[in-house]
């Protein structure tokens, strides 16, 4: 069953003992797969629980996060640790559910659960759900019975990877938070403040200065249209609806990795990503050729994918791994030396995987400094942005409003300008 079709139950639990309640909303196909989706502790009842239809649905999906193969991954360490002292593969899973924030994540692991308690191996169960790369990864670990050691490893690349993006993002937050505030200063200014000084300048029979003047018309013009300022707001909400759509067009990544210093860091993050998980597809067992052609599907980014699948059709060939990414070289850019020449060592030294290991530790690494100095470069922008900003506003407000006192002056003497 989809999710999308997939019911949603509302629940209210019950803590016994510290005598306080608690709802929860969870995808399930039947009420008694929805309690288990809640994850009970030994102190906990189920209260109520009720099918949620109709136009409360309707909001709820609206609202409802997508399939994040991150969240689930993330808690394969805990997994790998519980295997280790042998635990049961659907006990082990289990006990993951209420450490799940999305209703969609706790929806899929229940799923998986259900294959487990078919008989089904965890690659069986992977490979409905989620890519085929996962899912080749489990099977290969199986195989050589290290099934333990590849779910440790995947799971601590997703946390490595999501404590990447939650500090990369919380490094945006206060230039957003700046950004939203100039942009309201700016709204109030424009369309509270300047009709007023307009209308004391008419008074008066006087003009208003020049920068003032401008965004007069500006202010006239956004209420003439205001489509002009809406457009841009729909254009936002239409982009965030329909950004994974959008970041995988051929124009738009270009545009990405030609902008200044920005665009080097993004094709760095978008290509130490795919080489860790080549890395690991490499450390499952899965066989060069299978790994070069699953890294290139599990990027978004089409320069990356070129990469991967040139360099497996040149391995099909019987060329080494280091000349097939050697012949990529120019659309490596900069790194392609590094890349090159782990290669070639891991291959000589017939230890890759430690050797890509390394590589993409060093681009990590990077990859955080650059973060880092990057916050520090937003403190003096954010100041002259503000600076920007303030200019505007005295030059535009005040400079007019000091400007009155000579032109009421020159009306009481009878002059005027």
């Amino acid at each position: 069953m989809s999710i999308d079709t997939t019911k949603l139950y509302a629940l209210k639990i019950e803590n016994v003992e510290a005598n306080k309640r608690r709802s929860l909303i969870v995808l399930a196909d039947n009420s008694q797969e929805a309690e288990m989706a809640a994850a009970l502790n030994p102190l906990e009842r189920m209260i109520a629980i009720r099918e949620i239809t109709g136009l409360e649905r309707f909001f709820e999906r609206l609202f409802q996060r997508k399939v994040n193969e991150r969240e689930i991954t993330k808690t394969f360490p805990k997994i790998a640790r519980l295997l280790s002292v042998q635990t049961p593969l659907e006990k082990a899973f289990k006990m993951q559910l209420s450490g799940l924030q999305s209703r969609t994540s706790r929806y899929l692991l229940l799923k998986i659960m259900d294959a487990f308690s078919k008989g089904e191996s965890i690659s069986e169960a992977f490979e409905k759900e989620f890519s085929s790369s996962l899912a080749a990864m489990l099977k290969s670990a199986e195989k050589s019975n290290e099934i333990e050691v590849i779910l440790m490893k995947i799971g601590m690349a997703s946390e490595k990877k999501e404590r990447f993006l939650k500090k990369l993002i919380t490094e945006l937050i206060y230039p957003g938070i700046v950004l939203s505030f100039s942009l309201i200063v700016m709204g109030v200014f424009l369309f509270c403040f300047l009709p007023q000084i307009h209308d004391i300048y008419q008074n008066f029979g006087a003009k208003l200065p020049g920068m003032t003047a401008v965004l007069y018309q500006i202010s006239i013009g956004l209420k003439k249209y205001p489509f002009l300022l809406i457009a841009p707001v729909l254009g936002i909400v239409w982009l965030t609806k329909n950004f994974s759509w959008v970041k995988q067009t051929k124009i738009f990544q270009a545009f990405l990795y030609r902008l200044p210093r920005l665009g080097k860091f993004i094709w760095k993050k978008d290509l130490t990503h795919v080489l860790e998980y080549f890395s690991l597809l490499l450390t499952s067992g899965v066989a060069l050729e299978n790994a070069l052609h699953m890294s290139s599907e599990v990027t978004k980014s089409l320069r990356v994918r070129e990469v991967f699948v040139s360099a497996k059709e040149a391995v099909i060939k019987g060329n080494s791994l280091a000349y097939a990414f050697l012949k990529q070289s120019q659309f490596l850019g900069e790194e392609s030396a590094e890349v090159i020449n782990a290669l070639e060592i891991g291959e000589q030294a017939g230890d890759l995987e430690k050797t890509l290991n390394l590589l993409v530790e060093g681009f990590q690494a990077e990859l955080e400094f650059q973060v880092n100095n990057f916050n520090k470069l937003l403190g003096p922008l954010i100041t002259l942005f503000l600076a920007g900003v303030g200019a505007i506003v005295v030059v535009s407000i005040l400079y007019p409003l000091a400007k009155l006192t000579t032109i009421f002056i020159q009306s009481s003497g009878g002059g005027g300008l």
